[in-house]
């Protein structure tokens, strides 16, 4: 549906083309959110790719950089850092069956969030949603069978 909604706005607005660089301003941000939402669901129980945010690598403080922080009345100075690490074991294959071959590397990883990779972005954000929504629906079914089985 997303996708149809999409490529209708992309393709005509008031039975005019609509211009390429306002398609970019307008759609882009709707892609970034599409590409936090898909990650968002996908990430978190992979089993190929894992992601950690700076401030969780530096956990209690005990990393060199900033160890002597500790000794200062003030500690360390946090500062907002977005930056994400992202981590992928190409041995293990990709459950969502986005990796073929090991080679292939998560297109969560290199996120190509254009105009015109618009057709295949949505591919990806479709097979990941499917995957996903088949296995917490799935989940949700144990779960209902382990609590009849358990009255």
């Amino acid at each position: 549906m997303v996708s149809k909604m999409l490529k209708a706005f992309a393709s005509e607005w008031a039975s005019k083309p609509m211009p390429e660089d306002v398609l970019e301003v307008v759609l882009e941000p709707v892609l970034r959110y599409v590409y936090q939402e898909i990650t968002s669901i996908c990430v978190p129980t992979c089993t190929r790719v894992s992601r950690m945010a700076r401030d969780d690598r530096m956990g209690d403080d005990h990393d060199l950089a900033t160890y002597w922080y500790r000794f200062e009345q003030e500690g360390y100075p946090r500062v907002e850092d977005d930056r994400i690490l992202w981590f992928e074991q190409t041995q293990k294959p990709c459950v969502a069956g986005l990796c073929k071959l090991p080679e292939d590397g998560c297109p969560l990883l290199k996120p190509d969030i254009s105009l015109k990779n618009l057709e295949n972005f949505l591919q990806i954000a479709k097979q990941i949603f499917c995957y996903r929504m088949n296995c917490w629906q799935k989940s949700q079914a144990e779960k209902a069978a382990a609590n009849v089985s358990s009255d």
